[in-house]
């Protein structure tokens, strides 16, 4: 069990780096909401007035440096683990799965 046997967890961990460092850039450093925040975060009225996407994109996007580094020290931990003893598919569905149920939850 290694992080280099983890691709979907490395690559879940590097898409929320990746829309955290456009955001923090974009606001340059402040604790601004960023254009990604504003685009993809959960706002009930506008899920239901079709923009379903934000369900997905909510589980991409964090608020701040601390909410980030804690969120990808449980996804690194918990992932590997997950993804050594189901196999890349089936956590790729898990992790899925799981992301669209806490959108809609």
């Amino acid at each position: 069990m290694s992080w280099r046997t983890a691709p979907v967890t490395l690559t879940m961990l590097a898409l929320c780096w990746l829309a955290f460092a456009f955001d923090f850039f974009v606001t340059g450093g402040r604790q601004e909401i960023g254009p990604l925040v504003a685009a993809g975060q959960i706002v009930p009225s506008l899920i239901q007035a079709g923009q379903w996407w934000r369900i997905v994109t909510s589980g991409f996007i964090h608020y701040g440096l601390l909410h980030i580094l804690f969120n990808s020290y449980a996804l690194f931990q918990v992932g590997i683990l997950v993804e050594y003893v189901y196999g890349s598919a089936r956590f790729r569905v898990i992790y899925l799965t799981a992301l669209v149920a806490g959108g809609l939850a």
